[in-house]
């Protein structure tokens, strides 16, 4: 089927990836949702280079292959609901020089701060300010302290980012809204002494925040974001 663009298998146990997909070089969206297959066979999708929507939501994929670095034209990449997912090779993000929409969610919970992912060669948070094509963005991050200082999301149209432990978030009446919906959504926790006021980049999206949700240590605390939020706007 030399002329497939569009490829979805959904819940199939895949005991192995066939080398014949290389072969689909017309090939667009590829959809491996809900499936069980090797990690190691994966590389094989970096030969599609043509593919601008690529997904592995609900997979049981532990690591992702350096090779889809390859995929330079793909424009949605989704790997949301990836619970086993815990590695993501360095480089890999930020070579997806196209890409427009990212949906990370329930996905890499093990974020390292960034000296030690420099050791282990695994993805940094910052690879994400590479991505001077994103839109889209759909992310959970479990502290504050995994967020580099430069990072902006000023040129999102569409974001649903939680920084905290979304356990704690879903004791209260806190909602995700749905992943595909177009809103501007933002949720953060700070325990333990936390600092979001050196995050200008954060502080950045209230500015066009639609739905807010801050679970903050005082009220003392809660007054100085929102004052100085404010200030930000205004100098912007």
């Amino acid at each position: 089927m030399k002329e497939l663009r569009v490829l979805i298998l959904t819940g199939i146990h895949l005991h192995l990836i066939d080398s014949s997909i290389s072969c689909l070089n017309k090939l667009r969206m590829l959809c491996l949702e809900q499936c069980c297959m090797p990690d190691e066979e994966l590389s094989i999708i970096g030969e599609l280079k043509r593919l601008k929507i690529l997904s592995f939501s609900g997979s049981d994929i532990k690591s992702l292959p350096e090779k889809l670095n390859e995929l330079k034209m793909l424009q949605i990449f989704d790997i949301s609901n990836c619970s086993q997912l815990k590695r993501i090779p360095y480089g890999v993000i930020s070579s997806l020089v196209s890409l427009e929409e990212l949906y990370m969610r329930n996905t890499l919970s093990q974020w390292e701060d960034e000296e030690q992912t420099r050791q282990s060669k695994i993805a940094l948070l910052s690879d994400l300010k590479h991505l001077n094509q994103l839109t889209t963005l759909d992310i959970q991050i479990p502290n504050v302290s995994y967020l580099p200082r430069n990072l902006f999301f000023d040129k999102l149209y569409s974001y649903k980012i939680v920084i905290g432990d979304l356990s704690s978030f879903l004791e209260t009446d806190f909602k995700m809204p749905e992943k595909y919906e177009t809103l501007k959504f933002l949720a953060v926790q700070l325990k333990n002494g936390s600092d979001i006021h050196s995050l200008k980049g954060i502080k950045m999206l209230f500015e066009g925040v639609e739905n807010l949700f801050l679970e903050l240590n005082t009220v003392h605390e809660a007054h100085n974001i929102v004052h100085e939020a404010h200030n930000i706007v205004h100098d912007c």
